[in-house]
């Protein structure tokens, strides 16, 4: 229960947004870790109070500047009506959340199933139609690649050793999604694939793993165990102390689904690997550039062990810049042709088999343009010592110009 008489609770970390609803124009709540299940929509009035709830305004505080800024009776029977519901379903941080935080993440530790997450429409009553309805939209992208995708894919060729690919969402990026899960599906027949995705989420290591294995709207991939195992004694500290990052990490969620879209049969290693700010700032941070070296000497002995059996698929986007990203300018139809070039540039090493090239540009940076995907990129490339093929590139651009994010798709070959 709310204490009134106290400050009023502090919001956590939530997604607001507006939708556009039968009864109006109203605002939406949703958990981006998910301990909060549901989404709240409320009146776009409300936002003033959920702007209030940071842990130091009283209720009377609130009553004081609703009526000095509106002159209407201050509504207070709704606003703890509001307030109820939005401590019912966990979207405050206090004590009632915190044990619904233990007991998520303890049942989540103990099922050998990673969950679907980002797919959260997906449910019981639903989870046929929802999965004919992505399926449908998968085969839309992959038309204009003249590949169909499914159990009898007769790949022309088993040189694949690596792939790059994006994580932005299927609808935004749609078109490279395709031309690099086509290309790599027409020449890999192999059986294990480890995915180096991006750690969004809070960690305290550079490399998290987990046993866990992989629930996708089109099935469950398998985790080949024998591989994972081997990468995870030769890490130098203890990759699952941050598994938890993976429960609602969509990097390699995202992969996992266009893999199972298009190879159910396929088993999988999840990796995810953190950022190298300090890296590319001139930090020196040893612990992340020695996870990433033995990691990449552990992948290459991957390779040349398994052979034609395994390959690498780094899920990385590239540059994250405007206004949502904390820059100061909007993007214009000048800026993402800056930012094409830029990317070009920044691909060549990738493209002439010099991942430190790579990453050298990135440095000169100083990491402006958040490059998503640094260390999975640079980690599949150094493993496999070859170099990649540009075989598709774009942006996605915010209709307001607030942000822009690019992504490409690569992909490197044996001989």
């Amino acid at each position: 229960m709310i204490d009134w008489d106290k400050p009023l609770p502090q919001l956590r970390a939530v997604e607001a947004f507006p939708v556009d609803l039968d009864r109006g124009s109203m605002l939406a709540f949703k958990d981006p870790e998910r301990y909060a299940s549901a989404v709240l929509t409320v009146e776009q009035s409300a936002a003033f109070v959920m702007a209030a709830c940071d842990g130091r305004m009283t209720l009377k505080d609130l009553a004081v500047s609703y009526k000095e800024k509106t002159g209407a009776e201050f509504p207070l029977e709704s606003v703890k009506k509001l307030l109820l519901s939005f401590d019912e379903h966990y979207f405050f941080d206090n004590a009632r959340f915190q044990k619904q935080k233990e007991r998520v993440q303890r049942a989540w530790l103990a099922s050998e199933i990673r969950p679907v997450t980002l797919f959260d429409y997906i449910d019981a009553d639903n989870k046929e139609a929802a999965t004919d309805d992505l399926r449908s939209m998968l085969n839309g992208i992959f038309q204009e690649t003249d590949f169909e995708p499914g159990p009898e894919i007769r790949p022309n060729d088993n040189k694949a050793v690596a792939l790059i690919a994006p994580h932005i969402d299927f609808l935004r990026g749609g078109r490279i999604w395709a031309v690099a899960y086509a290309e790599f599906a027409k020449s890999f027949q192999g059986r294990t694939v480890v995915i180096l995705g991006t750690n969004h989420q809070r960690h305290q290591f550079p490399v998290a793993m987990t046993r866990k294995k992989f629930d996708t709207p089109f099935g469950v991939l398998g985790v080949d165990e024998e591989i994972l195992e081997g990468i995870a004694e030769r890490m130098p500290f203890d990759p699952f102390a941050d598994e938890l990052s993976h429960r609602t990490e969509h990097s390699i969620e995202l992969a996992a689904t266009m893999l199972a879209y298009m190879r159910p049969d396929l088993e999988i290693v999840p990796i995810l690997l953190g950022g190298a700010n300090d890296l590319i700032a001139g930090g020196g941070d040893q612990k992340t550039d020695e996870a990433m070296l033995e990691l990449s000497s552990v992948c290459r002995d991957l390779l040349d062990s398994y052979g034609e059996n395994i390959a690498l698929i780094a899920s990385a986007d590239l540059a994250h810049v405007g206004k949502m990203f904390d820059d100061n300018f909007r993007i214009d139809d000048e800026k993402g042709r800056i930012n094409k070039e830029r990317d070009m540039a920044m691909l060549s090493g990738l493209v002439e088999g010099d991942p430190s090239a790579f990453v050298q540009y990135i440095a000169e940076e100083k990491g402006v343009r958040r490059i998503c995907g640094l260390t999975p990129i640079y980690v599949a490339a150094e493993a496999c010592g070859l170099p990649f093929e540009l075989l598709a590139h774009d942006q996605w651009i915010d209709e307001s110009g607030n942000g822009l994010v690019s992504y490409a798709a690569l992909i490197a070959r044996r001989d």
